[in-house]
């Protein structure tokens, strides 16, 4: 049998404490926010900080600015009549009360206004907080392209116009399992427990194996031309240019392989190894 002395659940205190724990933790992930990396570089190197990402943050933020409102509210119905009796004793004072209601819905509006128009002193907080978030990035840890993390593998390598078959390769080389070619940058990140950024290291640091090798009679091919490697691969210069042309690589008879590696951040043999492949293709048609 319960004891006649248990007390209820105290709803009034627990609203109450829960606001407190709910403003606390809203300011604390607001003060990270403030300082957090811009997204490009956040979402590129996967940023954490206390072991939760900027994402993380955000949500953390977002959902206990909401309990911190809907928490508020029963707070303020709760105490209600306590709330009335202050705010009729305050009323009852006279001028006193409409002054500091005056004053504080004055500098509210103030503040919002000043914001929103961008003018100091609370400009420079916000060019604080820029400052800071833009102290993370470094040029290493850019995106090639904006939002290149949320790109499928394909997408990727057109938009750092690099073939896909030699970003496959580069990435097989580093022991990078690809089930297919619509797989999400940061999924293939994660599944190899890299960011997008280390990822995209090993992209460039990794050259593709050359097939073409032994069909070519060695190296020195950023002297040769498009021309000169068709005849070698005893492939029409035509079919040379339209295979690359399929590639991304827009080039003419006489580009010299050396400025098209540079122009395309690849190199000479790999655009060697790519007419090779497809020019085999071709003549088992």
């Amino acid at each position: 049998m319960k004891s006649r002395h248990t007390k209820k659940f105290n709803w009034r205190a627990f609203t109450s404490v829960f606001v407190v724990f709910s403003f606390i933790i809203m300011g604390f992930s607001g003060l990270i926010l403030f300082i957090t990396p811009p997204g490009r570089v956040a979402y590129w190197t996967n940023w954490q900080i206390l072991w939760l990402t900027k994402e993380a943050w955000g949500s953390v933020h977002t959902i206990f600015s909401i309990f911190f409102i809907v928490m508020g509210s029963f707070h303020l119905y709760f105490n209600w009549r306590p709330f009335l009796s202050y705010m009729r004793s305050k009323v009852h004072g006279g001028v006193y009360i409409r002054r500091e209601f005056a004053f504080s819905g004055v500098l509210a509006l103030a503040i919002l206004a000043f914001t929103l128009a961008e003018l100091p002193p609370f400009s420079s907080i916000i060019d604080l907080s820029d400052a800071i978030s833009d102290s993370w990035a470094t040029e290493q840890e850019q995106p090639p392209v904006p939002h290149a993390e949320l790109m499928r593998l394909e997408e990727f390598s057109k938009a750092i116009s690099t073939p896909l078959d030699v970003l496959k390769t580069r990435l097989e080389m580093a022991g990078i399992h690809i089930d297919h070619d619509e797989v999400v940058i940061k999924e293939l990140a994660e599944k190899n427990g890299l960011t997008p950024a280390e990822l995209y290291k090993k992209i460039q640091s990794l050259p593709a194996v050359l097939p073409a090798m032994n069909r070519t009679g060695g190296s020195g091919y950023g002297r040769m031309t498009i021309r000169d490697v068709s005849q070698k691969l005893n492939l029409s210069v035509d079919t040379a240019l339209e295979i690359l042309k399929d590639q991304g690589v827009e080039a003419g008879p006489e580009a010299n392989l050396r400025d098209l590696a540079t122009r395309y951040k690849l190199l000479p043999y790999e655009i060697v190894s790519l007419l090779d492949k497809y020019g085999r293709q071709a003549e088992n048609r």
